[in-house]
This record gives structure tokens, C-alpha cells and sequence, in this order.
């Protein structure tokens, strides 16, 4: 039995702009698939119309999504590893506070996750503020691709990454060992 499970695991921080962030959880509630579980972490003290959002929304998907506060502003690396650690679901879906997810994408993203793939990613298209498409991001998709893209510089979109959550366990277990100390996630 393949395990469908995914939670979406998104930051938001003061400096966000609120009406993107807005429009990031639209699109995720919206989707034409629900996550089991939306872990937003709050990354320090945030604008009172980014809390007015998260209201909101934690009205409306009182069961759905889940929001855990950090005192201090951490940054996006921690925040992010922070989040992991209260994952309940199989898969771990990133989003990002300023960007909107295609209507389809988690539908799109589980489609491949009974491929056998422990990371799973797309390219994106880049849109100003006004939502004015900007340009198209691209991914290498075969396994040759991305090692060569890989010594240049992250072959994956990470806004748009889907992985295991026991992948990235695993990850942290080999870098422990190899050099005694935790590789964070970012």
C-alpha cells in the first residue's frame, strides 16, 4: 500500500508582503486536492495584517491547519526544520508565503509519488506582484541532468519540491555520521 499522505509545510515572517500571503493560502486551500495537514510557522513577530490572514484562515480550516509560533524571528532554515519535526504525514509538500500554487499541483505532485522518487519537483513560472508572468523556470528532469546541474547549483525549485519525510530523516542519520553533526534542511 502506497502511503498518499502529504502535509503542506509553509513559513511566514514580518517582512511578507500580507495580500501575496493571502493569496498563497488561497491557493492552498483551494487546491483540487486537500493536504491532511497545513503547518504554517509564524518566523517571530509578524504585521497585524498577517495575523488578520492567519485568522482567518485557521476559522476557516480550523482542523486542517496548524500553526506554530516561534518567539524570535529564526529565519527560513530553521523555521522550515522546525516545521518538519511537527509533520504528521508521509510526504512534505514546501509552499512558499509569496507564491501561488497551480490549482492542480498537489494532485499533479502525488501522481508521481507512487513512482518510486523520494524528491519530487517542477519548474515554476516567476510572476511580479501584479501576477504579470515574468518567465519560466525549468528543471532538469533525468537523473544525468540533475547530478551535472547539481554542481552548480540546486537543481530543484524548492517552492515547488515534494519529499518523503523519512527521506530527509535519512539524510540527517548519513550526515551525523559522516561528520558527527546535523545538516539542516533549506
Amino acid at each position: 500500500m502506497h502511503d498518499q499522505s502529504f502535509s503542506v509545510l509553509i513559513s511566514v515572517f514580518l517582512r511578507d508582503n500580507h495580500l501575496l500571503f493571502d493569496l498563497a493560502l488561497k491557493s492552498i486551500f483551494r487546491n483540487s486536492i486537500q493536504p491532511n495537514e497545513v503547518v504554517l510557522i509564524v518566523d517571530g513577530p509578524i504585521t497585524k495584517e498577517i495575523e488578520s490572514i492567519i485568522s482567518k484562515y485557521a476559522n476557516e480550516w480550523p482542523k486542517l491547519l496548524k500553526v506554530y509560533r516561534l518567539k524570535n524571528n529564526m529565519g527560513l532554515f530553521f523555521a522550515l526544520n522546525y516545521g518538519i519535526k511537527k509533520i504528521n504525514s508521509y510526504w512534505v509538500v514546501r509552499a512558499d508565503s509569496d507564491d501561488i500554487n497551480h490549482r492542480n499541483r498537489f494532485e499533479n505532485l502525488m501522481r508521481f509519488s507512487s513512482q518510486g522518487y523520494d524528491v519530487i519537483g517542477s519548474g515554476i513560472n516567476e510572476v511580479d506582484n501584479e501576477g504579470n508572468f515574468l518567465r519560466k523556470k525549468s528543471s532538469p528532469e533525468k537523473h544525468k541532468e540533475i547530478c551535472a546541474f547539481a554542481l552548480r547549483r540546486n537543481p530543484i525549485n524548492h517552492m515547488s519540491v515534494m519529499f518523503k519525510r523519512i527521506f530527509l530523516w535519512r539524510l540527517v542519520a548519513i550526515q551525523i555520521f559522516i561528520s558527527g553533526r546535523i545538516m539542516a534542511y533549506g
